[in-house]
């Protein structure tokens, strides 16, 4: 679940989804497609071999008062 925190001066709320490779071969990529006020947390590419997993996390930042969703791929 997400938690509340400072993300860039502002009050914003993260939430973590992870990626595991359960194939065989490296597993490489990337997380995309978020606008305003969602963003990623540092880089969020990822290559991995078997078994490996990697965190990515999501930042919510709203500016204002609203109704706000998004979908990462």
């Amino acid at each position: 679940s997400g938690f509340c925190l400072r993300h860039g001066g502002r009050h914003a709320v993260a939430q973590q989804f992870v990626v595991k490779n359960l194939g065989y071969g490296t597993l490489s990529g990337g997380a995309s497609g978020l606008d305003s006020p969602f963003s990623f947390e540092d880089d969020h590419s990822y290559s991995l071999e078997y078994g490996q997993s990697e965190e990515i996390t999501v930042y919510f930042t709203p500016t204002g008062e609203g109704s706000f969703s998004d979908t990462a791929i």
